[in-house]
């Protein structure tokens, strides 16, 4: 089993320029599990079906939903954005909403997933200096690994 955590935007927007750090522009709505051969379009499919989705008015009784950090029913989520108790305003998985795939953030884009890296992690397939005399950016010496890479 996979664990998952679902972020909404708070506000739409449809084109952003987003990172791991998240937290100003979406609310966590919604954690649970998948199976191991499940993935975020498997989320995508369950949160746009009206009777699958665990955050609309059809889940009157699994409190699986995150209101301000308290679990609630799809039914009372639905009752906390009319009377406008959360930051959110749609129960349809969008573009710019965010699934986190044991602990991986994937960014719902117009056709696909885009994975968001954290700005402070290396990334596969570049180069960075991790030693190196005192005042040249390596990691030894302090440096993000942004401000390490090498390119050349």
């Amino acid at each position: 089993m996979k664990n998952i955590t679902v972020y909404y935007q708070k506000k739409f927007i449809s084109i952003g320029n987003y990172s791991n750090n998240f937290s100003e522009t979406h609310i966590k709505v919604f954690e649970g599990v998948i199976k191991d051969n499940e993935d975020q379009e498997t989320v995508f499919n369950i949160f746009n079906d009206d009777y699958l989705n665990p955050l609309s008015g059809a889940n009157t009784s699994n409190k699986v939903c995150f209101v301000n950090n308290k679990l609630v029913s799809g039914k009372e989520f639905q009752e906390a954005m009319k009377n406008k108790e959360i930051k959110c305003n749609h129960t349809s998985m969008s573009v710019g909403d965010i699934v986190s795939v044991d602990g991986i953030n994937y960014l719902c884009q117009d056709i696909g997933w885009k994975k968001l890296i954290n700005k402070d992690e290396p990334e596969s397939g570049k180069v960075y200096a991790l030693t190196g005399v005192e005042g040249t950016k390596c990691i030894a010496n302090g440096n993000t690994w942004a401000e390490s890479e090498v390119k050349e």
